[in-house]
């Protein structure tokens, strides 16, 4: 792996993440595991087929690996930063906002510009939540809203997997999270994007909102990249609580969907996880601003609201038991 997961690897203590670790993990390509399972008297094929099946267990290979290297452990810490405005009626309940600050830091290997500034990730989705908060502080909200800028994104989602951990408050008591990750900057568009569409009644509050803004909601057309999985809010979805992760759709009001396919093609080849993700004079906010508008609509309604949103019948997450109603009085 040339391009990622290389050098120091980064994970919480034991102390707050006691799951077992591997002796050794590695990669391997497909072609070269095709191959280690043909010599083992496997086909990889059909058993990467069939581990789709619910109820699949591992097999055992006919295959040893003997392996040595070097490791040395070092400790270190980074911030979390969080702020919240308390609620005016309902103080004990949160609506979250979430947007990572880190980025990969800086590689001296490279020639030329060395540093991974993240302008557009994720220093993009900082300065939305941000303004969020700005325009959440006119007025007073029945329900607290949390603003959380979190760290370690880029190195397994570690700072939102403390901070949901060491949550302010019970988890039954957040109502969402409504997570900011990569704002667009080629223009306003037609639709919006809803990463992990189907799983949860966010949807229903961002058709809402996308309806009040002329646009149309669309699920991701590339599920099997795994989105839903790699951004902060997975670490609330997996204590229950629904999150939204929701994205500038394709459909572009300036050029349509083939003028979002090719900026969005540009960004991911010349820019993303790239010391060229700098700040750049011709970006168009104009995308980014609806968006903001969106989410602020979104987040708003939820802290003035007496219910909770729920995970959809058949979906991946369940809320925790309750301690007591969901439903708060009116």
């Amino acid at each position: 792996m040339e391009n990622g997961w290389t050098g120091p690897q980064f994970s919480l203590p034991s102390s707050e993440d006691p799951a077992p670790r591997l002796d050794a993990a590695g990669w391997l390509s497909e072609d070269a595991a095709t191959r280690l399972f043909a010599s083992a008297g496997a086909d990889f094929a059909s058993l990467k087929k069939s581990a789709d099946i619910p109820g699949f267990k591992p097999v055992a290979l006919d295959a040893k690996l003997s392996v040595s290297f070097r490791s040395g452990i070092e400790s270190a810490s980074s911030e979390n930063v969080v702020g919240m405005l308390p609620g005016s009626e309902r103080p004990d309940e949160a609506v979250f906002y979430t947007a990572h600050w880190d980025h990969l830091g800086k590689d001296e290997s490279l020639t030329g510009d060395q540093i991974y500034n993240g302008a557009i990730d994720n220093a993009t989705g900082v300065a939305a939540m941000m303004e969020i908060a700005e325009a959440l502080k006119q007025q007073p909200n029945r329900r607290s809203v949390v603003f959380a800028a979190v760290t370690l994104e880029e190195s397994g989602l570690l700072g939102s997997r403390y901070l949901v951990g060491h949550l302010p408050f019970a988890a039954d008591k957040v109502v969402a999270d409504i997570n900011i990750d990569i704002l667009a900057l080629s223009g306003p568009s037609r639709s919006v994007t809803s990463i992990g569409y189907g799983q949860s009644d966010m949807d229903d509050y961002l058709m809402a909102a996308a309806k009040e803004q002329s646009r149309t909601v669309v699920p991701d057309d590339k599920p099997e990249k795994g989105f839903f999985f790699r951004s902060d809010h997975i670490n609330f979805a997996r204590v229950g609580i629904p999150a939204l992760y929701a994205s500038s759709g394709m459909d572009l009001v300036d050029g349509g969907e083939a003028a979002g396919r090719k900026a969005a093609d540009d960004y991911t080849s010349n820019r993303y996880h790239k010391p060229s993700d700098n700040y750049d004079p011709n970006w168009d906010f104009r995308g980014a601003v609806q968006d903001m508008d969106l989410l602020l609509a979104i987040g708003r309604r939820l802290a003035n609201e007496s219910t909770f949103p729920q995970w959809k019948a058949g979906a991946d997450f369940a809320r925790p038991a309750p301690a007591q109603s969901r439903t708060s009085a009116p």
